[in-house]
């Protein structure tokens, strides 16, 4: 085993699964979209085909692959929709692009995943004066007017903060002897999504209530894996002493762990002082 600049006391890691299915919602709007005769052979089957534009936030996270592909199958043409994608590439802008495209289309429903939680008022009055239902898919935003969408399909992401640090003080209250502070290390996602947002804010309010925690590492990976390679190297690059690693997504954990075991560190497994 190569010789490491770090030392890991007691190393714990702990992982958000945030994989969402989403079944899509059977919406009414304007069902005046033009269809082509390949799409129905009459008028009454036109009428009840639903047009769903889908503003795709990026496809560089496993979960999102995941997401796409439960969208896909539940918004098939079997199932009496048309499904009308669009891939965003991580880019605000593209979103808003992609959204102010569908209303201009005329679909019966929008639904897409915010990048970020704020931003989305002007495009959302679009879509209201234009009668189009909006759903929220897995994060969620900032808004005073709450109509400007019909529903949101995802999790608390406050209370999965608020969770995933009740476990690891439950744990250390029984796994960890020492006297000193416990060293974190916390790998955010992308700054301003509302799954960053909640799960920052109950991982920080619950570990600095607890009063024997010390955040040492803090940045994003924006969910992605490079982002947590990136990080774990920033860690190691820095000799930082760390006894728990909080990821807030599978993506980033995993490319954490591949760092770690390159350098001879066992995730989950305490180590002695190198």
């Amino acid at each position: 085993m190569n010789t490491l600049r770090i030392r890991f006391r007691c190393f714990y890691l702990i992982l958000f699964a945030v994989i969402l299915t989403i079944s899509m919602l059977t919406a009414c709007g304007n069902n005046n979209t033009e269809q082509t005769p390949e799409e129905t052979d009459t008028t009454e089957e036109s009428d009840s085909i639903i047009t769903v534009g889908f503003a795709q936030s990026g496809s560089g996270a496993t979960w999102n692959a995941a997401n796409i592909d439960s969208i896909r199958q539940s918004c098939s043409a079997e199932n009496g929709f048309n499904l009308i994608l669009e891939n965003a590439n991580d880019s605000f802008d593209n979103q808003i692009a992609s959204i102010r495209s569908f209303i201009e289309q005329d679909v019966d429903v929008i639904g897409f995943s915010p990048l970020v939680a704020d931003g989305w008022d002007e495009v959302l009055q679009e879509a209201k004066a234009a009668g189009i239902p909006v759903i929220l898919v897995d994060r969620t935003l900032n808004t005073a007017d709450d109509t400007l969408y019909t529903c949101w399909v995802g999790s608390d992401f406050l209370l999965e903060g608020y969770k995933a640090a009740g476990w690891i003080i439950e744990y250390m209250k029984t796994n960890y002897t020492g006297t000193e502070k416990i060293k974190v290390a916390l790998f955010q996602g992308t700054i301003g999504a509302s799954a960053e947002v909640g799960r920052t804010q109950g991982v920080e309010e619950m570990l600095n209530n607890a009063g024997n925690y010390e955040f040492v590492y803090k940045a994003s990976g924006d969910f992605k894996y490079d982002g947590g390679v990136e990080n774990m190297e920033n860690i190691l690059a820095q000799n930082l002493d760390i006894d728990i690693l909080i990821s807030e997504n599978d993506d980033m954990t995993l490319g954490a762990i591949d760092v770690m075991e390159r350098n001879g560190i066992r995730p989950g497994k305490a180590e002695n002082p190198l």
